[in-house]
Order: C-alpha cells, then structure tokens, then sequence
C-alpha cells in the first residue's frame, strides 16, 4: 500500500504565520470583492426597476392628465352649445317681441 509521505501531506498547509495571514486576506478580499459585485448588480437592477416604475407613472400621470384635459373640454363644449343655444333663445324671443310690438302699434 502506497501511504503518502509526509511531504506529501504538509505541502497544502502553511508554513509560518505570515503564509495564514495573506491566504486569509486573500479570502477576505475575495468574499468582499464577491458581496460588492452582488451588491452593486442589486444597485444597478434596483436602479433599472425605479426607473421603469417611474416611467409607467408617468405613463399613468399622462393618461390621467390627458383624461381631464379632454373632460375640460367636453365641459367647455357643452357650455359653448349652452350659450349658443340661449342666444339664439334670446334672439329668437327678441324677435316675438318685436313683431308683438310693430303689431301693437299698428
């Protein structure tokens, strides 16, 4: 049976304190390199999903505005068709009453 020799078996782990501290720093800078990359990918996909909400707001904001806009008008049509139709109310009965009064007087 070949058992691995003890070279063999001490050639993975470190030697001196030094060896520890710079695999565990590159571990740390690896996992915070790892955690920033997450982070600012949830930033930026953040980032994109506010931005769509804003623009389907506006969308909204839009459509509502442009509802009122054409609500206003229908109101000020109306009103213009109310006038029109009172004036020629009013002619048509300035009318009746001139012709009550030429007949009157004569």
């Amino acid at each position: 049976m070949n058992a691995p020799t003890e070279a063999a078996l001490m050639a993975h782990y470190h030697t001196s304190a030094h060896q520890v501290g710079a695999a565990f720093e590159g571990v740390a800078y690896g996992l915070a390199g790892g955690l920033a990359s997450v982070l600012i990918a949830g930033r930026q996909a953040r980032a994109e999903r506010d931005a769509a909400n804003a623009d389907e707001w506006y969308a909204v904001a839009a459509r509502v505005r442009a509802g009122r806009i054409e609500a206003v008008r229908a109101r000020q049509a109306d009103a213009a068709r109310a006038e029109a139709a009172r004036l020629a109310d009013d002619a048509q009965r300035m009318r009746l009453l001139m012709l009550r009064a030429r007949a009157a007087a004569a």
